[in-house]
């Protein structure tokens, strides 16, 4: 699962720097829906031109939908 997260946001020409990159995919702990979301979350962001914390706060909150998958792990 890690290898194939890393090349997802590797591929993705939505202009991610490096150190989005490497957040994505340590606040998804690799897992392909939650990486999907931040994604989706992060291009719906630059369209309408929100801050850098308001489409974290954003993104954060997306995530809590997911819970159940990190206390699996």
């Amino acid at each position: 699962m890690k290898c194939e997260a890393e090349d997802f946001i590797k591929n993705l020409e939505i202009g991610l720097t490096h150190d989005y990159q490497e957040w994505f995919l340590e606040i998804s702990q690799h897992w392909p829906i939650v990486l999907q979301t931040l994604c989706q979350e992060y291009c719906f962001a630059q369209e309408d031109g929100l801050s850098k914390d308001e489409w974290r706060d954003n993104m954060l909150f997306r995530l809590s939908q997911y819970q159940h998958l990190f206390r699996a792990t």
